[in-house]
């Protein structure tokens, strides 16, 4: 028999590095922390970015491709059809789906297409394979054995905790429908399974024990491991690094473990969130601990951006404030004319342009100026990571690129007013360069701000649910 379980586990390593493979491949890349007006824009830099940008493109390309041949692209056991896209034979599985062949037959005359299709098809071959393998072997496994050398082998194998540990949720729910018994089960480290997955902040895996232990899900939060740590305890953790590093920037970094500890605490009883463990500690003294050298940094991060943001704000409003007292194109001056002092352009439509832009960029680069100010003088406590120091980024960001178009518009129709009589095409590079320029801080810093509001408004966490659902009873 422990040869047998030998075997067993030999093979599972082996389908575990194939689940890496295949599926890991689908996780976003971190293209570096997000850096706020650096103190040398140099071209090199703006060159690193629009290359940084490129590569997010085909990037973004990719996981279109791969979405498309997992999900459209049926896995046939004609080689023909994985090595000869172009010429796919029609069987009794594919027929159904010939109108997806025939987009496929026209990505593939692209270039790179075809050898890039090749790559994700036998990733999806690969990843079929490794799923009916897994299958299998817990098959065969629950057969050969009883209850409590499957126990002993999961405990000592660790296959759940490397599954657990790297996200593979397809393996853990293959197990769990051939071991109901093992959510319960006490492993590694006198650990539950559902200790393990957010101890890891593997939030699929915790949905999926959540979802399937629904009847007595209060029951299995609340159970302790031998130092008396419930769930809200590992929740309290600092967040392994890989984690981390899957959002830019100490201070998001500290909103989504902000965001993951109150999470975790609406999921265990009111009863249980003040429970000590055996070292006398509560769950907030542990997060505050463990989190306090990220907090530190996550308020270095955003008084160093509010700063830099604050600083060009500044500059916006005394331009444009002085804009609005010099006029282009001048004022009448005749001493004896009722007009004096009334701009000589005030009936053209340029000029009501260029006063309504100059009174938006200098309303909202005001209101970026007092937003970075709060920021800056904000008391920085664990709840501010939440939502009030993010808000108040946001905003500031959202009103100082609006203050930048409004100022560039202003700009634009003051050279329209000056230039018009002599060149009519004037304002056609206006434009031009007017939408580059803006364009350009956008492709810089617009990214920053969609992340901010993604990850305050949307954060992702507990929200996606298995669809292969079942539901466990405590046996």
């Amino acid at each position: 028999m422990t040869g047998n379980l030998a075997d067993i586990w030999s093979h599972m390593r082996g389908v575990g590095f194939l689940y890496g493979f295949s599926v890991g491949s689908f996780r976003w890349c971190d293209f570096g922390s997000p850096n706020v007006f650096p103190e040398a824009k140099s071209f090199q830099y703006i060159l690193y970015k629009t290359r940084q940008l490129l590569h997010l493109i085909m990037n973004m390309c990719k996981l279109e491709l791969q979405w498309f041949v997992y999900v459209d692209v049926p896995i046939s056991t004609n080689s023909n059809n994985i090595e000869d896209p172009e010429n796919p034979a029609v069987t009794a599985e594919s027929s159904p789906t010939s109108r997806t062949m025939t987009i496929l037959y026209w990505l593939c005359q692209v270039p790179g297409i075809k050898h890039l299709y090749k790559q994700i098809y036998k990733q999806k071959l690969m990843h079929g394979q490794a799923s009916s393998l897994v299958k299998g072997m817990f098959a065969q496994l629950n057969q050969m054995t009883t209850e409590a050398e499957e126990a002993d082998f999961f405990e000592n194998s660790g296959v759940l905790k490397t599954a657990i540990k790297f996200g593979t949720t397809e393996l853990v729910e293959e197990c769990l429908k051939e071991f109901p018994y093992l959510i319960w089960t006490k492993m590694m480290k006198n650990q539950t399974l559902i200790q393990m997955a957010i101890e890891e902040r593997n939030e699929k895996i915790l949905n999926l024990m959540c979802k399937i232990s629904e009847e007595d899900k209060n029951e299995l939060v609340s159970r302790k491991d031998k130092n008396g740590n419930g769930v809200l305890h590992y929740a309290a953790k600092l967040a392994p690094f890989r984690q981390l590093n899957l959002v830019s920037g100490a201070a998001l970094q500290m909103q989504r473990e902000m965001q993951w500890f109150k999470g975790v605490k609406n999921m265990v009883l009111k009863s249980e969130r003040l429970v000590r463990n055996k070292d006398g500690l509560t769950a907030q003294s542990i997060f505050t601990t463990q989190h306090k050298d990220l907090m530190r940094e996550g308020e270095k991060w955003m008084k160093d951006t509010a700063q830099s943001c604050m600083l060009v704000a500044a500059l916006i409003a005394t331009v444009v404030f002085a804009a609005a007292f010099t006029v282009p194109g001048g004022n009448f001056n005749n001493d004896e004319s009722s007009n004096r002092g009334i701009p000589i352009f005030l009936n053209e439509n340029s000029f009501m342009i260029f006063a309504i832009a100059d009174a938006l960029a200098l309303f909202s680069s005001i209101t970026s100026i007092l937003m970075f100010l709060a920021i800056l003088t904000s008391r920085y406590a664990e709840e501010d990571f939440l939502l009030s120091l993010p808000t108040k980024l946001i905003l500031g960001l959202a009103t100082l690129f609006f203050s930048i178009v409004t100022m560039m518009v202003a700009f634009g129709a003051a050279l329209d007013i000056v230039l018009v009589h002599r060149l009519r095409w004037v304002p056609i590079p206006i434009v031009l360069f007017g939408f580059v320029h803006v364009t350009l801080f956008a492709l810089l810093q617009f990214p920053l701000l969609v992340t901010m509001v993604s990850s305050t408004y949307w954060p992702h966490i507990f929200g996606k649910q298995s669809k292969h659902m079942f539901r466990l009873s405590n046996s």
